[in-house]
This record gives structure tokens, C-alpha cells and sequence, in this order.
């Protein structure tokens, strides 16, 4: 993998490049991986904010302000809620949660290679990020690296307290969309979701059911044209059996997300054809507890839990195929 340093509209980023793709991060400001062009097409796979100057995030303030768009981390939480668990009893868990706000930081380590020069060129090349939550008590590592040609992120987070803490990672992974895009997901067809929203209500409210992939009259694997103006998000009701979403384009291009099923096991889409900020998404979001707020998540019985003390891993992955 090679990493060099490259600026992102009006900020300094570090770009980790594979034999397929070319991922840019930007560590000041939640690490967020802010670009992902495929090498051999030069196409951008995740969804662009238009503006010339990129909308730093506010720690605690709405995600929606800032730069909303590519992939996130969003951790602990999505949803802004107030904590109802011991010891952190009244303590806001922020809008789309803490790190995608803060500053992380980071070293190049397996080549040899200095953070100054923010050059590297090898194999074993990695590049490891880390932050410190403000408000609970854990710590939320990654690891950048090429696996058989992809980009690998591996993940850790690791509770620093001797108290469980309940929360939700979600990779919030806003993937560049086109009229005629299909969707591929590890569920069979048939599969039970349930909405969140709904523009247009086709696939109901909040908490109606649906099936996958086609209900009411919509199919949720092709992308729609802008004039349907149908953004609407949904969870799968059951786990996810295997770990890999793909998006195909038109060109014949494939844009293959992999996560670790196992520890991120609820999968949720969020379409979004131009009615949102004008944006056009595809947003992958797996997680490790649905519904976007843990508490939620907890009465579903579909949480994740971090006992004191305890570090829990998992990993996501990009891929381009032609």
C-alpha cells in the first residue's frame, strides 16, 4: 500500500492507495474517509458535499451541518439521545455520536517510513488512527491496510472503565449512486425489514414492515431516477448471513463493500435519490445495533454491549472490480 499526503478541497488529508483504489482520509476531523476513486477508472465511489471549502464538524452539534456525505464512523450512537445507564445517567450521547467530530491521532507503522514525511511505499504498510471518547470512557482504534489488492480497515474499540457501556458502531457509508444502480446484499430476497422512513410512505412509516426487494410497487435494489423523489431507509429484521454489499454500475463497474457480519450484524440502507441536500446515495450501514440509538436497539434486543474493560474488534472493506 502506498501512502502519501494529499490536500481534500481546503484541508490537508493521507491518501492510502491499493492496486484498486485510492481511499482519502482526514484525521483532524473524524478520520472520515472522504474519497474512494477506483485506480483503474478513476471514478469516484462515495458520495461528494458540491461545496469548494470542506464544512468542519462541531463536536456536539448536528452532523447534517457539516460535511455530510462519503463514510463515517459513528460512534457511540446515531441519533443524539440522553443516557439512561449508570453511571452516565443525563449525559447526552451526540448527534451521529462522538468521533466523526473529533480529532484523531495517527502514525504509519510496518514500513519504513516517517509520519513527517507522510510517505510510504510496502506490503506491510499500515496506517493506525486512534481517538479518546470525551464523554464515556473508551478508546476507538483503526488500522488501514491493502488486503489482496482492497483497502482493510480493522477496528477496535476498547472500554477504559469498569462499567458496561451500550452503544452502537455504524458505518455510515454514503456510497455515490446513479439512476440504474443495483444493489446486492447478503440477504435472500424475500427477507423481512423494517422502515425508519419512508418519503413517500411506499414502504410505510416508522416501524412498518416490508420485504426485500420488492414491495409496493418499489424495487429497493435498483437506484431510482431524482423525479421519484423516494428516499426512504430500512433495517433488516434478521442478521446478516454473509458480509458483503455490492453496488453495480452502469460502466460495468462494481463497488464491493465487505464488514464483518458476525460482530456487525444488523444492515441498514438508507436510498436517497436527490432529496436529501441534493445529494445521490446509496448509504450501507451495517452496525452493531439497529435503529440508530442503542437504547432502542436494547429493547429490540438487537445491542451491543462493551463490558468494562473489554476491547471488541471488527473490520470493514473496499474493492472495485471492472
Amino acid at each position: 500500500m502506498k501512502v502519501y499526503q494529499q490536500n481534500y478541497k481546503d484541508i490537508e488529508g493521507i491518501v492510502c492507495e491499493t492496486a484498486t483504489v485510492k481511499g482519502l482520509f482526514l484525521p483532524d476531523y473524524g478520520a472520515k474517509l472522504t474519497s474512494l476513486i477506483g485506480v483503474a477508472n478513476g471514478r469516484e465511489y462515495l458520495e461528494q458535499d458540491p461545496g469548494e471549502c470542506y464544512r468542519k464538524p462541531v463536536y456536539g452539534g448536528s452532523y447534517v451541518a457539516a460535511e455530510c456525505s462519503a463514510f463515517d464512523d459513528m460512534f457511540p450512537t446515531i441519533d443524539a439521545i440522553i443516557s439512561s445507564e449508570y453511571p452516565w445517567n443525563g449525559v447526552e450521547l451526540p448527534d451521529h455520536g462522538e468521533v466523526y467530530a473529533l480529532k484523531w491521532e495517527w502514525e504509519i507503522c510496518g514500513a519504513a517510513a516517517a509520519k513527517e514525511a507522510c510517505m510510504a511505499d510496502g506490503p506491510d504498510c499500515c496506517v493506525h488512527m486512534w481517538v479518546y471518547s470525551v464523554r464515556f470512557g473508551y478508546r476507538l482504534d483503526k488500522w488501514i491496510t491493502e488486503k489482496d489488492g482492497a483497502l482493510f480497515i480493522r477496528y477496535q474499540a476498547e472500554n477504559l472503565t469498569a462499567f458496561d457501556f451500550n452503544y452502537i458502531y455504524a458505518a455510515h457509508c454514503m456510497v455515490a449512486a446513479q439512476e440504474g444502480v443495483v444493489l446486492e446484499v447478503p440477504h435472500a430476497d424475500g427477507a423481512a425489514v423494517t422502515t425508519i422512513f419512508s418519503e413517500t410512505g411506499r414502504i410505510g412509516g416508522y416501524g412498518a414492515k416490508a420485504v426485500w426487494p420488492v414491495y409496493n410497487g418499489l424495487d429497493m435494489s435498483v437506484f431510482p431516477s431524482e423525479a421519484e423523489k423516494d428516499a426512504y431507509k430500512f433495517f433488516f429484521d434478521e442478521p446478516a448471513p454473509g458480509g458483503e454489499c455490492v453496488c453495480r454500475y452502469p460502466d460495468g463497474s462494481a463497488l464491493h463493500f465487505g464488514f464483518d457480519h458476525k460482530a456487525m450484524p444488523w444492515l441498514g440502507i438508507w436510498t436517497n435519490p436527490g432529496g436529501f441536500k441534493g445529494l445521490h446515495n446509496i448509504a450501507l450501514e451495517p452496525c452493531t445495533g439497529a435503529f440508530d440509538r442503542p437504547d432502542v436497539a436494547k429493547l429490540h434486543k438487537k445491542h451491543s454491549i462493551l463490558k468494562g474493560y473489554e476491547k471488541q474488534e471488527w473490520f470493514v472493506s473496499f474493492d472495485v472490480k471492472n
